[in-house]
């Protein structure tokens, strides 16, 4: 985990979730793995966000208060704007026979599958 930790060091991560009470654990885990973690609850908060600063990763969900497909309304936001931070879409419940959503470097269910895409996408940060 020390590999983890030096990786995930100062590495900036936006949050975009209408109940942001859920991730409570995961967002102490990358803040204490030294982990600067933003939150926003819609996507005019986190369109807002990434205008004024970058980030190394987005984490989203789908489904915002009455826009159940609202994360991925926003990969085409963040196209249209030209903003190519990688997005982990944190769902429950996806259905794969609509088809990979465009954008999307993974979705996922799963909190551990949560926290090695966090690593994954910040070790290539840190590479590029």
């Amino acid at each position: 985990m020390e590999y983890a930790a030096d990786i995930l060091t100062a590495g900036r991560l936006l949050w975009v979730d209408d109940h942001p009470e859920g991730n409570t654990s995961l967002v102490e885990l990358f803040r204490t793995a030294g982990m600067e973690v933003d939150t926003a609850v819609s996507t005019a908060e986190a369109l807002s966000r990434l205008r004024s600063r970058s980030y190394d990763l987005i984490l989203s969900d789908i489904g915002r208060q009455d826009d159940q497909s609202a994360g991925i309304s926003m990969l085409r936001d963040l196209d249209e704007l030209g903003i190519d931070t990688p997005v982990v879409l944190y769902t429950f419940g996806f259905d794969y026979q609509r088809g990979f959503p465009h954008r999307a470097f993974a979705v996922t269910e799963a909190p551990d599958e949560v926290v090695h895409y966090v690593i994954d996408l910040m070790e290539r940060a840190r590479l590029n």
